[in-house]
């Protein structure tokens, strides 16, 4: 939605797009509910991104709100609709006409449509005032600037490594949401893609043993504190096409040689099992 969105009108799609996609979720999960529920007995969520977002100077006025704005046009975008039935009253305010209306039937409708709260997360920010300000895209909407802390390792993906982003995104899933409607969260989403350029490196990849020990560490705190995470899905079990950079980037616990499609475990895939194990 936010990158490939064609220039024409990229302040406005995205919103568009977005919109059509909560009612689409709405209408598959009430005609689940209708037909479907009683005798398979399933559950839906959605599924959303969270990217964590601090302000990168906390006495700055205009920091804080750089870094809730973040955080409202990633997550709130979505789950506000859910919910509460309608949009953050701050992309309201600041879009206008630009983002869509529901009508009251399909408030209703997509308020309540979801029996689970799921998120991916891989890294967290320091948000900074200003970005964009041509007025042409997402971006320019949003009006932030990543930083970063020196001290923070990179992923290949060039993501910055901050384990108790984890923590502070469940915790302000929880408290914003969740408290008020019990339900559980599922971490659908979490890993790291590392450089391996040789069968040899990949095998050896404590860098992601690293990063998954200080995610799900995180994560049990959250748990320890109440919030009601229940799921966690490490990404991935194989080394995969990974979006725009093809194959090039690997989140796999398991070494995949694109030539002959053999699959080897990474030690991370044992960490991981004995992790299970106890």
């Amino acid at each position: 939605i936010y990158e490939h969105t064609m220039a024409f009108e990229a302040n406005v799609k995205p919103y568009r797009i977005a919109h059509h996609l909560l009612l689409a979720h709405a209408r598959a999960v009430k005609t689940y509910r209708e037909k479907y529920a009683e005798r398979h007995r399933g559950k839906i969520g959605i599924n959303l991104i969270g990217e964590m977002a601090w302000p990168f100077d906390p006495n700055s006025k205009e920091d804080v709100e750089a870094a809730e704005r973040s955080l409202i046009f990633q997550v709130d975008w979505f789950a506000d609709p859910i919910f509460k039935g309608d949009y953050p009253p701050l992309m309201k305010t600041m879009l206008g006409e630009r983002l869509p209306k529901f009508t009251e039937a399909e408030k209703t409708m997509v308020k309540g449509s979801i029996d689970f709260f799921a998120i991916n997360h891989y890294h967290s920010f320091l948000a900074k005032q200003g970005g964009r300000r041509n007025k042409v895209t997402y971006f320019d909407d949003v009006n932030v600037t990543h930083r970063r802390k020196a001290e923070w390792k990179s992923t290949d993906m060039g993501w910055p490594i901050v384990p108790e982003g984890m923590h502070d995104l469940l915790v302000y899933v929880y408290k914003k949401w969740v408290k008020e409607h019990p339900m559980e969260i599922w971490v659908t989403e979490n890993g790291i893609a590392v450089h391996e350029p040789t069968t040899n490196e990949s095998l050896h990849d404590t860098l992601r043993i690293d990063y998954m020990s200080g995610y799900i560490s995180e994560l049990a705190k959250a748990r320890s504190e109440g919030v009601p995470v229940e799921r966690y899905f490490a990404w991935s079990l194989l080394d995969n096409f990974e979006w725009g950079s093809g194959l090039g980037k690997r989140f796999g616990l398991t070494r995949v040689d694109y030539e002959t499609l053999k699959r080897i475990p990474k030690l991370s895939m044992r960490w991981y099992a004995q992790l299970l194990k106890d």
